[in-house]
């Protein structure tokens, strides 16, 4: 899992942002994080893996209220992958 979080808009080139976040989504999920009113969302919908991916936040001390469900999927995905290991 790949969490992006940003306060701003995109910087480079915005066709080179999204080709690199496609090479990133070939390999793991990526969760976009907007941090105040200042983020484009459709620049955080072309990064993130789905719509839902997607995260609007007014200010980085409201981090604390997606961390939980966050940390939940990690720790799931985590012991699903080790379920299946060879012993």
């Amino acid at each position: 899992m790949v969490i992006f979080i940003t306060d701003g808009t995109f910087t480079d080139d915005t066709d080179s942002v999204q080709e690199e976040a496609a090479k990133v989504r070939e390999i793991a999920r990526v969760l976009s994080v907007g941090i105040t009113d200042m983020v484009e969302t459709e620049e955080l919908s072309a990064i993130a893996s789905s719509p839902d991916d997607v995260f609007i936040l007014q200010s980085y001390s409201d981090l604390k209220f997606i961390l939980d469900p966050i940390m939940a999927f990690i720790c799931l995905q985590g012991a699903l992958f080790f379920q299946f290991l060879p012993s």
